[in-house]
């Protein structure tokens, strides 16, 4: 598998094989749902089918083992390997997880700024825009994008590279456009310096950013019984820098950049509290602090 900021290529048998049996399940299990077609309203049955898809996909399951296929395959032949691990799929603080977290986040999040929304007599053009959007976002629309966030993974962990794979998998399904748009990404945090990352949120869609969080709050800090804070992803960034690399063009272009992305975490955070500040009375923190108190209690313990 190779993949370039524009464009992405199953280059390896095992990737395609997977890849293709993915995009097939999701087809046949959305096939007449809202998730595909635009016209239809969201309910809680669409995120009920995306956990039926998820049991049908997931890589660990006994009678779908490409994981250990594709490994073997790869040793054998002399391929780059992927050195990312699905043996922690369904674990505490794996990707499974970490999606349920997401998706509960997302209305707590919504909930959370429509209660706390500044005046709309005391804010600038842009920031009244992205506070009427806030009133506008439908809580099962965000629960089903961050449901959906993260599907990438189901054929690797490299980071950057899911999320191109992601997106291109769910397109390739026919998940509608609306859902697609707001999806969180990595591009943020691989902001040039001189360009003002508050800027980059404030020409989002409001719905983007409030997913963005979902995304970044709604995972457990590994072996504890806590989410993720803004300091820990500092930790997090070391712990990956200190895998192997694959070998793939893919890796290497965000290793090359993992600097950046390190650096920008400050300003990030700092960014995102601002937009939360701007458009309510709200601070970063205090949204963290509430997805703790909602969410920390459902997790199971380490």
């Amino acid at each position: 598998m190779e993949v370039t900021k524009s464009s992405i290529t199953l280059t390896d048998k095992p990737a395609q094989l997977r890849f293709s049996f993915v995009v097939s399940q999701g087809r046949e299990i959305f096939k007449g749902s809202a998730l595909l077609d635009p016209l239809l309203a969201l309910t809680r049955t669409d995120l009920s089918l995306i956990n039926h898809f998820h049991d049908k996909v997931s890589p660990v399951n006994p009678s779908h083992p490409w994981r250990l296929e594709s490994r073997k395959g790869s040793i054998l032949n002399g391929e780059i390997e992927d050195f990312s691990t699905f043996a922690n799929w369904e674990s505490l603080g794996g990707p499974l997880e970490h999606i349920r977290l997401a998706t509960d986040s997302a209305p707590i999040i919504i909930a959370e700024l429509n209660k706390n929304l500044r005046p709309d007599n005391t804010l600038d053009s842009d920031v009244l825009r992205a506070r009427d959007d806030i009133v506008k976002i439908n809580p099962i629309h965000s629960a089903v994008v961050a449901a959906l966030h993260d599907e990438g993974r189901e054929i690797t962990h490299m980071l950057y590279f899911n999320e191109l794979v992601g997106h291109a998998l769910l397109k390739k399904i026919g998940i509608r456009d609306d859902l697609l748009v707001v999806m969180p990404g990595s591009d943020v945090l691989i902001t040039p310096p001189d360009k003002d990352i508050y800027e980059v949120l404030k020409t989002s869609p409001a719905e983007g950013v409030v997913l963005r969080i979902a995304d970044e709050f709604g995972k457990r800090f590994p072996k504890s019984n806590r989410l993720y804070q803004p300091d820990d992803y500092l930790q997090w960034a070391k712990t990956y820098t200190s895998r192997p690399l694959s070998g793939r063009h893919s890796e290497r272009w965000y290793r090359d950049r993992i600097e950046l992305h390190i650096n920008n975490l400050p300003r990030y955070f700092q960014s995102v509290d601002r937009w939360i500040s701007s458009v309510s009375t709200l601070t970063l923190d205090r949204l963290i602090q509430s997805l703790n108190y909602n969410l920390a209690p459902t997790l199971l313990p380490v």
